[in-house]
């Protein structure tokens, strides 16, 4: 097959600035040093550039920023000559260091913003020095770390601050880079776990033209950065000039798949990946509302049954959407009077894919996907979130559910769903009544006493006006939530202490406490990765397809080997 090539392919801008910002300070540091030295051997295409930031695990490192520009630079941070730059090739990371700044917190907005200030900045000024013009740069940021979709606030999380980005502070941190850009990034690639998501694609809409990401877990090396510089510089010679957006992003998706294949043949690992245009994301909201219509008429325990058959991810609390409509198709025949939940799939299906198995039409979100293993072989690019028994306090901030009324459907769908209980009564709390304003109070008594022994553990002997301030808003969060959580009465002071040892990193809940891994919350307990709470089960990940492995899991899925796209392969990679 040709390579495919986008219609406006005379209409491509000009050079890229690849910009990756590396969220290292975590156990994923040694990938991205391998990863970035994937990338020096040969270098970006002459015009391009490619810089990143890594923020390295370890105390009192700093951040460095490295410039992978095509030529060697004319000399080291020892001082070493041009001449004998050149003689070494491009063989040490260090040859393209540029600088370093204080250790950084990876989940800040301002460390993300200030990034992409910087490479902007920097890319002006040394396209300048060798009179080449600054016009038509297209922009790709990238940003590697540890990703957990739309719960847990984990995405680019930092071990040293105990930071990370939420959804909605990814989208403000992309609105104050949006000064300095003056436009969309072209391309927003989402090198992390649980990203393809329909509520993250909505967020960033207005900031970013195609998001690559995954719906399910991504190996510990990320994406195979070398191996896509290879497939660009081979794509880019053979048209001609800088690839389009949509080019690059198909070609990214496929070498990406095509890497892990290997994986899925030598060590049953699965993985997907995808690229959507969020700014269709509108449309997509605009049907699913009318889904979500119908689903409230629909018989819940059906709703249940499809839910179960479709493709899951991360401890089955994401599903993708387009696998579950057409398990909602299976179970819905057209024509129904009550309802009309399988002509509503299929308009969800169309705005997602296209009516037709082919190259998607421009307006379609799903540029293409694809997968490789078992364990994903039912992804079409896009997640929604989709829990079994309760709803994550933080997931109705985000608009995508809130619009389509898919937030108060879950509720909804759970309560109706969920079995009676065979003895007790309701423990919940009245939000209202007086025992719940005593609760609030003895929680923050309790939360603001453990964030400052905390604060005071890490050898802070007083505590600044400013880290008040922070550690009374943690704590006001974590209470809000917690009282919000649908547990019983007698377990809200666990859950608020849950989540301040989430975000704060309390010494008192580490392994050789109460909570620790010799507890009965432990490894080796009911909760341990050897029960059916661990990796290989149901509430695990992309498990092996050893018939040992899914002997564990709930899910039936066929026990196959390869890979595939949706649409169609593009077949740009040779």
């Amino acid at each position: 097959m040709a390579p495919q090539t986008t219609p406006t392919r005379k209409n491509a801008r000009g050079p890229w600035l690849v910009m990756i910002y590396l969220a290292g300070d975590t156990d994923l540091t040694d990938g991205m040093v391998f990863g970035l030295q994937s990338l020096i051997a040969d270098g970006p295409l002459k015009g391009d550039r490619i810089v990143a930031q890594l923020d390295p695990s370890g105390t009192g490192l700093e951040t460095s920023r490295y410039d992978l520009s095509q030529s060697a630079p004319p000399g080291d941070r020892k001082g070493k000559p041009a001449k004998t730059m050149r003689s070494e090739a491009r063989t040490r990371l260090e040859q393209f260091f540029v600088g370093a700044i204080p250790d950084q917190s990876t989940g800040s907005i301002d460390t993300l913003s200030e990034f992409i200030a910087w490479a902007i900045d920097h890319d002006k000024s040394e396209r300048e020095k060798n009179n080449q013009s600054t016009d038509d740069i297209q922009y790709m940021l990238i940003l590697a770390g540890h990703g957990s979709g739309v719960t847990e606030d984990f995405f680019l999380r930092d071990e040293s601050s105990t930071d990370s980005l939420t959804i909605r502070e990814l989208k403000a941190a992309l609105t104050k880079a949006k000064k300095k850009t003056k436009r969309k990034i072209d391309i927003l690639g989402l090198d992390a776990c649980y990203m393809a998501m329909a509520e993250i694609a909505y967020e960033v809409r207005n900031h970013a033209t195609i998001v690559i990401g995954a719906e399910g877990l991504e190996p510990e090396f990320g994406w195979p950065y070398g191996r896509i510089l290879k497939a660009v510089s081979a794509l880019a010679r053979k048209v001609g000039g800088p690839l389009h957006p949509d080019e690059l992003a198909r070609l990214i998706v496929e070498t990406y798949i095509a890497t892990y294949s290997d994986f899925d043949r030598a060590a049953g690992r699965s993985v997907d990946l995808a690229a959507i245009r969020p700014g269709q994301l509108r449309r997509l909201a605009a049907s699913f509302k009318k889904l979500v219509r119908e689903l409230r008429k629909a018989d819940q325990r059906t709703v249940l049954l499809a839910h179960w058959y479709a493709q899951t991810y991360k401890f089955e609390q994401y599903i993708d959407l387009y696998d579950l409509c057409q398990q909602l198709q299976e179970l819905f025949p057209k024509g129904l009077k009550k309802h009309k939940v399988h002509e509503a799939c299929s308009a969800v299906m169309t705005v997602l894919h296209g009516s037709k198995p082919s190259l998607p039409a421009q307006d379609t979100v799903v540029i293409v996907s694809g997968c490789s293993g078992f364990a994903c072989q039912y992804s079409y690019g896009v997640a929604i979130y989709f829990p079994w028994a309760a709803v994550s306090v933080e997931y109705g901030q985000l608009r995508f559910p809130r619009e389509t009324g898919w937030h108060s459907f879950l509720h909804s769908h759970i309560k109706r769903t969920r079995r009676k209980p065979r003895f007790g009564a309701d423990t919940l709390i009245n939000p209202g009544s007086r025992a719940y304003r005593t609760l609030r109070e003895e929680l923050n008594a309790l939360g603001l006493d453990l964030l400052k022994a905390d604060a005071q553990g890490v050898g802070l002997k007083r505590i600044s006006s400013a880290l008040e301030d922070e550690i009374k808003e943690r704590l006001r969060k974590a209470v809000d939530a917690a009282l919000a959580t649908d547990v019983p009465a007698e377990d809200v002071r666990f859950e608020m202490t849950r989540r301040l040892a989430a975000v704060a990193g309390l010494g008192r809940y580490g392994d050789k406490t109460r909570y620790g891994d010799k507890t009965r919350y432990g490894d080796k307990t009911r909760y341990g990765d050897k029960t059916r709470y661990g990796d290989k089960t149901r509430y695990g990940g992309n498990g092996a397809r050893t018939l040992g492995d899914r002997e564990m899991v709930v899910k039936n899925l066929p026990p196959v080997i390869g890979s595939v796209f949706h649409p169609r392969k593009p077949n740009l990679v040779k």
